[in-house]
């Protein structure tokens, strides 16, 4: 609430007095205290600062799956390509640690499709308002195109529990 009453202006004071408030001397501040003053920073501050906060989860308990979900799809929702590439690094993590859950597939396969996406709009946009060619990364497009089927792939094709 702090965050939010204060408009983006000192929020960083605002979060260290926050997170020392609820941080005790045998306990962490929980996850969705970190998200939420992520998201928060997103919309006030700078990308850079909420993936930060965001990513204090990582620090928390890796093996949380449902956290680990959490942080990767904020990072997404940053829209940055460190963001991207990080939240595939952190489905990667929870198809390693849950492989016999179909989410844990379909969600790797939606952020290399995502990535792909994305990268193909920011070409064309690029193109269309530069007048240059049409240049793209073709080699790491086909590879998140080429993994984000075998994903989807696994999930239709894999039989489970």
């Amino acid at each position: 609430v702090a965050l939010q009453q204060d408009s983006g202006r000192n929020w960083k004071q605002e979060y260290i007095t926050l997170r020392n408030k609820i941080n005790g001397p045998t306990s962490m501040a929980p996850p969705s205290f970190f998200l939420a003053c992520a998201r928060l920073v997103l919309k006030h501050a700078t990308t850079v600062d909420a993936v930060r906060i965001a990513t204090n989860c990582l620090e928390l308990n890796i093996d949380d799956v449902q956290m680990l979900r959490c942080v990767g799809y904020f990072l997404l929702s940053t829209g940055e390509n460190s963001g991207v590439n990080l939240a595939i690094r952190i489905f990667d993590k929870v198809q390693e640690l849950q492989p016999c859950e179909p989410q844990s597939y379909l969600d790797g396969a939606l952020v290399r499709f995502w990535k792909a996406h994305k990268s193909i709009l920011k070409r064309q946009n690029d193109e269309e308002n530069n007048g240059s060619d049409f240049i793209c990364n073709f080699e790491e497009l086909r590879s998140d195109i080429t993994k984000c089927q075998r994903l989807l792939s696994h999930v239709l094709t894999h039989k489970w529990a």
